[in-house]
């Protein structure tokens, strides 16, 4: 039986399998003809995937075969694929970047079992269809409510005696109409909205309340419209007085190992270069995506500088820029992350703007290491050059870098959002006045710092832009790479407002700092776990 009848065998079973596992089997297969029939062992295999929990996966994985095969003494003996091996020593010795058009992890509710599952959409369309936009908001409440009600057990439900009787607590419960009857104070998650009577209303899936507040406790962080928020209150007339609110609890979440340690796409991407294969639709035409190989030196000790606001257009950033080269080409850093807003007056004509581009490709030319070793990642805002305002943002147009990539070895023109993998350790980078949209936008002022706030309700809200889109457009088929179900080691959020740093639960959120106002920037060593907030004096 070669591989082709084993995909038949289990796809008449009704069973998707990854080509790994069938390499698997058939090497286990050749191993035990003697004692046993290939039938008999592919349907202990379908028996037990029937009663194995896929995961989140569509998919049928190796790791769940070699369960399903082998004792544990026997799966620890059995060597990893050499191509495993492979892929992850290339992901662990090189800097991979990508595109947030590529094969970002695609998050959605299986509406059979009701569990989170995570597939990789291969090609979407670029504008997509109305109902994606539906889809977008659903698949993000869904993602919040998983994060929130992961054991559903802990709920009282609102018809037991001790939810309608009981006074001295809060009671949680799982959905907006199970607040019906409710005499006590309760918990409960929904989204925050506005509607046309212009009165806030909390809602999900099963139905709305309208709120009402005095004198509300407000918890960290900004609290806007469409953001999932856990609300303490009690039922009045059909009406929810709110005592306190809050954002949902933050916890990283856990997935399969397969999904896991592929959730950000660097091991997918790996292996197409590794197999020398053509690269899917999805990445025929991002040149923004791309694998840099390892250099000599210790990986630990590689350094990353972002910049934020640096504007080719102003004589001072460029003046202070050239100061700041000449101190970086000693410290020899592996990539350099430039981040918009790229020009501080974006409607020049093209000649203007690329002519400004051709003057800091030259300062960057005076300096040996950076033009021929430096990987310069350069990442446009909202506001500049291209197709603009809307998320996430295309790279610059290509021809505008013409003059820098003349003169530079590595220039990766990358999208914003943009994802990284340097040697192993995942970033993600995204550039945004974000600060300025919150505290415009804010409902509940919180009494805690400004950064503290932005850091919590990214992370609590697991988006990189936390706010309305009506505010700030998306490209719905493209809106869940605006999003992370698990979160990064760091976040890099390119803001005009001070630098800032703020770790929570193992993810370290960072703003560089506005280099067009006050020359700062920040210096990580992601494989120390180390960040250098620094600033030209």
């Amino acid at each position: 039986m070669d591989a082709n009848d084993m995909c038949l065998y289990f796809l008449q079973a009704g069973i998707s399998i990854r080509p790994s596992a069938i390499r698997f089997l058939a090497q286990y297969i050749t191993e035990h003809s003697s004692t046993d029939s290939a039938e008999n062992i592919l349907e202990e295999v379908i028996r037990g995937t029937r009663e194995l929990s896929m995961g989140g996966s569509s998919f049928l994985e190796e790791s769940q075969v070699r369960r399903i095969l082998l004792s544990e003494d026997e799966e620890m003996k059995v060597e990893e694929p050499k191509l495993d091996q492979k892929v992850r020593r290339a992901v662990e010795e090189s800097i991979i970047v990508l595109s947030a058009y590529g094969d970002f992890p695609y998050l959605q509710r299986d509406k059979h079992d009701g569990k989170m599952k995570v597939t990789k959409e291969e090609k979407l369309l670029y504008f997509g269809k109305s109902q994606d936009k539906i889809t977008g908001y659903r698949n993000h409440f869904d993602m919040l409510e998983e994060c929130l009600h992961r054991d559903f057990t802990k709920y009282t439900s609102a018809s037991s005696e001790d939810a309608l009787h009981s006074s001295s607590e809060a009671i949680e419960i799982p959905y907006i109409n199970n607040l019906l009857g409710l005499k006590t104070t309760v918990r409960v998650f929904g989204i925050l909205l506005r509607k046309e009577d212009m009165r806030y209303y909390l809602e999900d899936g099963t139905g709305s309340v309208k709120l009402l507040a005095k004198d509300v406790e407000v918890e960290k962080g900004f609290f806007l419209e469409g953001h999932g928020v856990e609300i303490v209150g009690k039922l009045e007339n059909d009406e929810l007085w709110v005592k306190r609110i809050n954002h949902p609890r933050v916890a990283q979440p856990t997935l399969p190992k397969p999904i896991d340690m592929d959730y950000f796409g660097a091991y997918s991407y790996a292996t197409k270069r590794i197999l020398n294969s053509e690269p899917s639709d999805a990445y025929s035409s991002l040149p923004e995506s791309i694998m840099l190989p390892h250099d000599s030196g210790n990986p630990k000790e590689k350094m990353l500088i972002a910049l934020s606001n640096i504007n080719f257009d102003n004589p001072r950033t460029m003046g202070r820029l050239r100061e700041l080269l000449t101190g970086i080409e000693q410290l020899q850093p592996r990539v350099i992350v430039v981040m918009g807003k790229l020009f501080s007056q974006p409607q020049r004509e093209h000649n203007e703007l690329k002519s400004y581009v051709a003057q800091f490709a030259q300062t960057v030319g005076d300096f040996p290491y950076l033009c021929n070793s430096a990987a310069w990642v350069i990442m446009p805002s909202l506001e500049d050059p291209g197709i603009s305002h809307i998320l996430p943002r295309k790279p610059l147009p290509s021809c505008l870098l013409e003059p820098l990539k003349k003169r530079v070895k590595t220039v990766v023109n990358a999208t914003n959002p943009c994802r990284m993998s340097f040697y192993g350790i995942e970033l993600i980078f995204c550039r945004c006045n974000l600060l300025q949209y919150c505290k415009r936008l804010n409902i509940f002022q919180s009494q805690h710092e400004d950064f503290q706030n932005i850091a919590f309700t990214v992370m609590a809200q697991r988006s990189l832009v936390p706010v309305d889109r009506s505010y700030i457009p998306v490209v719905w088929n493209y809106a869940h790479s605006m999003g992370f179900y698990r979160a990064p080691k760091y976040i890099v959020l390119g803001d005009l407002c001070n630098s800032y740093e703020q770790e929570i639960e193992g993810t370290c959120v960072i703003n560089p700092g506005n280099f067009a106002k006050d020359f700062s920037f920040s210096v990580l060593y992601p494989l120390l776990g180390k960040i250098e907030p620094s600033k030209l004096t």
